[in-house]
Formats: structure tokens, sequence, C-alpha cells
């Protein structure tokens, strides 16, 4: 039987924005699920390749284990789930 190496606790990356309210919308639902998970945030304004990868879809979760990524519009359910489940 394999087992998958476990690499401590996942990680993940929130693209957002300056006054992106949508974005504030997702760290309050993030908070909700779990106070305690890692969220490094990346300001898409800072380089050009980001808005051209993301503007239109932030916010956007990924994580840093498989690099799957969460774009709105998504509710709470399907935040949770994208969370919790590898």
């Amino acid at each position: 039987m394999k087992s998958k190496a476990s690499h401590g606790p996942v990680k993940f990356f929130l693209f957002t924005k300056p006054v992106c309210h949508l974005c504030d919308r997702v760290r309050i639902m993030l908070a909700a699920i779990d106070p305690a998970l890692t969220v490094e945030e990346m300001d898409i304004s800072i380089s050009e390749r980001m808005t051209k990868n993301f503007g239109e879809r932030i916010p956007v979760l990924q994580r840093s284990d498989s690099s799957a990524q969460l774009d709105w519009p998504f509710n709470a359910e399907q935040l949770v789930r994208f969370v919790r489940e590898p």
C-alpha cells in the first residue's frame, strides 16, 4: 500500500488586489471555516503577468499541495470542500 508523503499542513494562496470586496468576503469565509488556516495573500496588481492571469478571476484560492485553484464565484459549501479535500 502506497502512502502519500506528508509535507505538513496545506498552505493556501489567495490571489487578490487592493479594494476587492469579494476578496474581503472570502477572507471572512476562510476564517469561519478554520481560523488557523495558513493563507498567503498574493497581490496581483504588482505584476502584469499575474494581473493578466488572474485579473478577471479574483478572488482565486490555490492549494499548495496540488496547485488546484478555486475561482470566484463560489459558495461556502464549495469553499469548505476545496479547503478540506485534497
